[in-house]
């Protein structure tokens, strides 16, 4: 959806064609009138889609990786809790979404055995990585500030930092609201924050250092046959907090998961 905060890109299946277009109406809420034509196994359906967003920002889940997870990365530990303390009508989050089969990923969790703990998490979901590059434009233009700027962990909504290159953290640091990693986001010490932290270059997380995030964690992939860079050897805990996540997403909108919100079929 140009000009949206979901601005990614959804690429056909093989056999699918598909076009889209804005439906008559009134231009809010976004969304968009899908039209598709599938063929498989000798049969054919073509079909007629409304595609809205999700309420909720993001995916619903504490970690977000934009590729498969290798195995062997979590030497330390890895915490997560799907539950959100401080309101008990949230529901619960899944420990991790990528773009690979929701198998794997549970087999990766299990894999990483005594390093990784979850507390009342859903199962891994299947979900293409966050559109990045369109989230750093956005941030751009908003003006977003340095990292030293941001208010403490724990203040709502926080605020909006970037850092261009990488971040080393090699003492103690709190922040809240929305920041973001063009390259790799270092831990040696600790850092808490609340909100939502990105690192498009990935995450590593030193022996005796330790990030705490209440909100969620979003890492960044290159590309390629590598996977994304998660190194925990220290300490990484992610907690659920829809109020620390919705604080940032009224600071500036943050992408959404396409939903179904009506189909029709042509053929």
């Amino acid at each position: 959806m140009a000009a949206t905060p979901d601005d990614g890109t959804l690429v056909a299946p093989a056999g699918c064609s598909a076009t889209a277009r804005r439906p008559p109406g009134a231009a809010t809420p976004a969304r968009l009138l899908v039209t598709v034509d599938a063929a498989a196994a000798g049969g054919r359906r073509r079909l007629e889609a409304i595609v809205g967003r999700s309420r909720a920002p993001g995916v619903p889940a504490l970690l977000w990786l934009g590729g498969a997870p290798a195995a062997g990365t979590i030497a330390g530990t890895l915490d997560v809790d799907g539950t959100d303390a401080a309101d008990a009508t949230a529901a619960a989050l899944a420990a991790l979404a990528a773009p690979a089969d929701p198998v794997s990923l549970d087999a990766w969790l299990a894999g990483e055995g005594s390093h990784v703990a979850t507390h009342g998490t859903v199962p891994p979901l299947t979900a293409p990585g966050a559109p990045l590059a369109a989230l750093l434009g956005r941030l751009v233009a908003a003006g977003a500030g340095d990292v030293g700027a941001l208010p403490l962990a724990g203040t709502l909504p926080g605020g909006l930092a970037r850092v261009r290159g990488d971040l080393v953290v090699d003492a103690p640091l709190s922040g809240a609201g929305l920041l973001f990693v063009d390259g790799t986001l270092d831990i040696r010490s600790a850092l808490d924050f609340t909100g939502l932290v990105v690192a498009a270059g990935g995450v590593r997380v030193q022996a005796g250092g330790s990030l705490a995030v209440g909100g969620a964690l979003w890492i960044g992939w290159t590309g390629g046959s590598a996977a994304p860079v998660l190194m925990v050897d220290g300490t990484l805990r992610l907690r659920q907090s829809r109020a620390a996540l919705d604080g940032v997403d009224r600071l500036l909108p943050l992408p959404r998961r396409p939903v179904l919100l009506g189909v029709k079929d042509l053929a």
